[in-house]
């Protein structure tokens, strides 16, 4: 194995941004950027050293020990904060800095295929499965823990409510599916009242409207 020597790379695979700094890693795990609104998964690593013996201190916000190697972090403001990395119980320990960017989530949109609402076909709306929606950072979908929990599923007639349906999951019921081969020109679907979560926190997501084109 390479001995690791003392610069700072960013690495960018898969959604996960990992800064290298001498003998420390320290890993935004899930999304490229840290985020006001969440409690950020990190793992955070020394070579040689215990996991157990791992000590941060943050300039604002706050960490929080999860599993070994393994922390949150929930900021206070948006800005930047500098993680300080070290070894407790090392003789002439050196706290490693590491300095982040806090953002504030984007606006979260569920969709449905690859459509956020407007004119459709029908049959769009029979081959698909139900809700989606993911955190899109520079146009990268992080790969993240998000997904839609709940929605009100609508139809309206010439504005005259014909169906109606509290779905809990992200998927279309048969009962959905079968008021959907009754579509008519003209009438509008709707998805309303949408619950998505980040890392298991709930948000409130924009409604989904499509109109019936044929």
């Amino acid at each position: 194995m390479k001995k690791l020597i003392p610069f700072c790379l960013f690495i960018f695979i898969h959604g996960i941004s990992t800064s290298l700094l001498g003998q420390t890693i320290v890993s935004a795990d899930g999304t490229r950027k840290l985020y006001l609104e969440l409690a950020n998964p990190m793992s955070i690593m020394i070579k040689d050293c215990p996991c157990s013996d791992i000590r941060v201190e943050v300039t604002q916000g706050k960490t929080t020990k999860e599993a070994p190697c393994k922390f949150t972090y929930k900021p206070d403001s948006l800005g930047y904060v500098t993680f300080y990395i070290y070894q407790v119980g090392k003789k002439n320990r050196q706290k490693t800095p590491f300095r982040y960017k806090v953002y504030s989530l984007p606006e979260l949109n569920a969709r449905i295929g690859k459509s956020y609402g407007g004119d459709t076909a029908k049959e769009f709306l029979l081959v698909e499965q139900g809700l989606k929606y993911e955190i899109a950072e520079d146009l990268i979908i992080c790969d993240v823990r998000s997904k839609v929990e709940s929605f009100t599923f609508i139809i309206l007639r010439n504005n005259y409510l014909i169906f109606a349906e509290n779905n809990v999951s992200n998927s279309f019921t048969a009962t959905e599916k079968d008021a959907m081969r009754n579509l008519q020109k003209g009438d509008k679907v709707l998805m309303i009242n949408i619950k998505g979560s980040v890392f298991d926190k709930i948000y409130n997501l924009k409604p989904i409207e499509f109109t019936i084109k044929e």
